[in-house]
């Protein structure tokens, strides 16, 4: 990317992050809440910005994408339509950032295609709106996200490994059912699974010590 659409990213960053912050604000919700779903945000725009260079993908439109996709996370119910919303939000915000209408047209089409592949207007199926799912999905299934599960359950041995076990068999069927939408994303969803199995194993041996040994 140039320095052109450096400065742009960052002004489309700012935007994202304090938009999420002040909407997490009004409604309730904590700052950790808020951290959480930034940071989500972020590493989605990383894995954006990955599977985008290896297919051939625009990085900045997929990288202003991923930053702006959740931003309406807060204010809709259940997340139900955040998609949808944000892209409204984002498209007003866009048009004054210098991109040509055509640029913002795909943004927001992938902001609002990322939920559940239904934008609510018509527009061509791009490269990077597959690049958005694909990346949104990868983290879903992140290392992080198992962490964060695995925390909460730290003094329940047995409801952990059963939290990891019931994702890892939701992580199978996006791969069985062949719902990434690029080569690259279905390589990196792969080596997310392996990392879960791997972590599942481990919990499981470590469950199976958690007792009083026999001499």
């Amino acid at each position: 990317m140039k320095k052109s659409s450096n400065d742009r990213i960052n002004k489309v960053a700012v935007f994202a992050r304090d938009y999420l912050k002040s909407s997490a604000q009004k409604k309730g919700y904590s700052e950790t809440d808020f951290r959480t779903r930034w940071y989500h945000s972020l590493r989605v725009a990383n894995y954006g910005k990955r599977i985008a260079k290896a297919e051939n993908a625009d990085i900045e439109l997929v990288v202003t994408a991923c930053l702006l996709h959740d931003i309406c996370k807060f204010n809709s119910k259940k997340g139900k339509n955040h998609g949808k919303k944000a892209a409204k939000v984002s498209r007003n915000f866009l048009l004054n950032q210098e991109y040509s209408k055509e640029q913002v047209d795909n943004i927001c089409y992938c902001i609002a295609s990322h939920v559940n592949g239904d934008a609510g207007f018509y527009h061509p199926h791009t490269i990077e709106a597959k690049v958005l799912w694909d990346a949104d999905i990868i983290d879903k299934f992140g290392t992080f996200k198992v962490l964060k599960m695995a925390i909460s359950g730290t003094n329940q041995l047995n409801k952990c490994t059963k939290k990891i076990k019931k994702k890892i068999k939701k992580l199978k069927k996006y791969i069985e059912k062949e719902k990434m939408q690029t080569k690259t994303g279905k390589e990196m969803i792969k080596t997310q699974l392996k990392k879960q199995r791997d972590l599942y194993k481990n919990l499981e041996k470590e469950k199976t010590i958690s007792k009083l040994p026999k001499i």
